[in-house]
């Protein structure tokens, strides 16, 4: 056997991560983002998606990692097995077996940096989460300041913001009977930071990315509810409002420090995350 090739087995053998590890990462990521990606249908699977969404937050059902023929199942088991032992992944087992996959804070900060700056963080995503209240549902058009009309992959770039806040269960998303989505805060408390990694975006990595998400999105729509006899509401049309011209047309209303130190304290905000949001550096 050449140095070389050694040196690659124990690389791969030690947990450390090849090209095709991180394909499959990205892949999973892509996977489970377009689980919680608002849904905006009322078809008979959007039961089903909204129970594998809890699911997965409660880490009782994760994502699955499977490949068809006995070539494939060999280098999707080692390439699994790889990230779980960097610690990008965490599993269930069952009779010696893995049987679902969770994406750890660790995985997705490398995921998230491998595909590029148009994936959103948590901490980018805290921005909308001060908006976000606890007790009501808020609208789209409210969140962002303008009423939101017509083909939502209009303002993606808006809902990503929203996105890191609703995987990581510190937001909740639903929609009413015309697609239309409002979010709401959940009791979770916010996470510290994520941790930092060092890693130069791929441009492979976002069609991988973009490849996964919408087959997954596709799949969604037959989703199989886990628990049949469970209903789901959709929100009243009267929940989420919509924007008055006077504030669409300019910039939200400003909170006052006193607003914002309360809010800080409901939120259990970290002090450092506080400062970078509201801080003097940000002109308060």
């Amino acid at each position: 056997m050449r140095i070389r090739t050694r040196l690659a087995e124990l690389e791969k053998a030690s947990g450390v991560v090849d090209i095709g590890d991180n394909q499959l990462l990205v892949t999973l990521l892509g996977r489970r983002d377009a689980m919680f990606w608002p849904h905006r249908h009322h078809g008979d699977s959007r039961l089903g998606v909204h129970q594998k969404q809890r699911a997965y937050l409660d880490g009782s059902i994760g994502l699955s990692a499977k490949a068809d023929g006995k070539i494939n199942w060999k280098s999707m088991f080692e390439a699994r097995q790889r990230l779980i032992s960097s610690g990008f992944l965490s599993a269930l087992y069952s009779g010696g077996q893995v049987t679902s996959l969770f994406i750890t804070p660790l995985g997705e900060a490398y995921a998230r940096a491998l595909v590029g700056s148009r994936l959103k963080t948590i901490h980018q995503g805290v921005f909308a989460y001060v908006l976000i209240p606890a007790d009501s549902w808020i609208s789209e058009s409210e969140l962002f300041g303008q009423n939101l009309l017509g083909n939502p992959e209009d303002w993606n770039d808006m809902t990503e913001l929203v996105l890191p806040l609703l995987v990581s269960g510190l937001v909740k998303s639903s929609s009413d009977i015309h697609g239309r989505c409002g979010y709401r805060r959940t009791s979770k408390e916010l996470l510290e930071d994520p941790p930092c990694v060092d890693v130069e975006c791929d441009e492979t990595m976002d069609s991988i990315y973009i490849k996964a998400f919408n087959a997954e999105r596709q799949s969604l729509k037959q989703c199989e509810p886990i628990d049949a006899n469970e209903v789901f509401i959709p929100l009243s049309v009267l929940s989420l409002g919509v924007v008055s011209d006077s504030v669409s047309e300019s910039n939200p209303p400003q909170r006052t420090r006193e607003e914002l130190l309360k809010l800080k304290q409901e939120l259990g905000m970290p002090d450092h995350i506080f400062d970078d949001l509201f801080g003097e550096k940000n002109g308060s």
